[in-house]
C-alpha cells in the first residue's frame, strides 16, 4: 500500500487526481499496519523477528512516501527532508531508549498521528503544510523522548 501511495504521490504532479488515491493508499497502509500486529497476537503468532520485519518495512515505506511528495515537488526540500530525518529518529530514539531499558511510550506524533496529518493535508490539498507540521511534531516527539531517557537513564 505505501509503495503504491508513493508512486501515486509522485505522479500527482502530472495529475492531481492521483492525490486522493495517494491518501486513500496511505490511509489503508495504516490500517494494515495496525491490523497485521492485531491478527498476530490474536492467533498467537507473535515472533520477534515478525516485530522487526514490521519496524523496518513501515519505516521503508515512510520513507517512499515522503521521498515521493519531495521528487514530486509537492512541498519543500527542506521540509521534506526534516519530516524524514525527524521520522525516522522519532523510531530511532525510542529504540534506542528501550534497548537501555527507559520506558519510551512518550511523544505526541508516532506513525499514525503523522499518517493522518498527511492524510488530512492532501485532502485539504495543503500538503506542504501538512510535512511542516509533521516536522515539527516528530521533532518535538524526539526531545521528548531524550528528555525521557535522560530521566530515566542518567
Amino acid at each position: 500500500m505505501a509503495v503504491g501511495s508513493s508512486l501515486l504521490y509522485y505522479f500527482s504532479a502530472g495529475n492531481r487526481s492521483f492525490l486522493w488515491l495517494a491518501a486513500a493508499l496511505l490511509l489503508l497502509s495504516g490500517f494494515f499496519d495496525a491490523l497485521d500486529g492485531s491478527l498476530a497476537r490474536l492467533y498467537g503468532k507473535v515472533a520477534k523477528f515478525g516485530g522487526f520485519c514490521d519496524s523496518v518495512i513501515d519505516k521503508i515505506g515512510e520513507m517512499l512516501v515522503l521521498s515521493a511528495i519531495i521528487l514530486a515537488g509537492l512541498c519543500s526540500i527542506f521540509w521534506g527532508l526534516w519530516a524524514i530525518s525527524s521520522s525516522i529518529l522519532v523510531s530511532y530514539t525510542r529504540a534506542r531508549g528501550e534497548s537501555e531499558g527507559a520506558n519510551m511510550t512518550v511523544g505526541v506524533a508516532e506513525r499514525p498521528e503523522r499518517l493522518l496529518i498527511l492524510f488530512a493535508s492532501t485532502l485539504a490539498e495543503a500538503i506542504n503544510v501538512g510535512i511542516i507540521v509533521i516536522s515539527i511534531l516528530a521533532s518535538v516527539t524526539v526531545a521528548q523522548r531524550i528528555h525521557r531517557a535522560h530521566r530515566e537513564l542518567a
